[in-house]
């Protein structure tokens, strides 16, 4: 959605989106070595909510100078999920099956952008002359949250379940 509004001095745009998605990947990949040959199969499936929005304020100052005030946001909901099945196979050399290794989890991000800029933008007395001086910062933040359990079948044998979780964050903050 948006609204917009143009007045003598001030005009204003909002912009307002959100989806809420599912996407599935299938991966089937072959690797083949003088010895033996894995076997890769690992579907994907990604269910993502994201909200993002932009205000875009600009104020006539003067007839020949304008000042704009733009800030965006981007969200990605910490409900949204990546669910990730693995399978290898590991073949020997006269393509028997030798073991199999399998792998389920789930991974949960987190995600958030901030992005605002000032701009002043000054006509000169000359045609197609002005000065603009502009300022932005951009931060942004994510985190990732993965939980997987993994275990390994060799013919009639098969090891117990290993369960990992894993976390990864990152933080940026961007000025110009």
């Amino acid at each position: 959605g948006n609204m917009s509004y143009k007045g003598k001095k001030v005009s204003v745009l909002t912009l307002l989106s959100g989806y809420n998605a599912t996407y599935l990947n299938l991966t089937e990949s072959v690797y083949s070595f003088q010895d033996r040959t894995l076997r890769n199969y690992n579907p994907k499936k990604w269910n993502y909510q994201n909200m993002s929005g932009q205000v875009l304020v600009d104020y006539q100052l003067a007839e020949k100078t304008l000042i704009n005030l733009n800030y965006g946001f981007n969200a990605i909901d910490k409900n949204s999920a990546a669910d990730i099945t693995n399978r290898v196979e590991y073949y020997n050399k006269n393509n028997m099956l030798d073991s199999s290794m399998y792998t389920q989890g789930t991974t949960l991000p987190d995600a958030t952008q901030h992005n605002i800029s000032l701009l002043l933008d000054k006509k000169l007395k000359r045609p197609g002359q002005k000065f603009t001086l502009q300022t932005a910062w951009l931060t942004s933040s994510s985190t990732n949250q993965r939980a997987f359990s993994s275990y390994t079948e060799s013919g009639p044998a098969a090891s117990p379940y290993s369960f990992y979780k894993t976390e990864g964050m990152h933080r940026n903050n961007i000025y110009t």
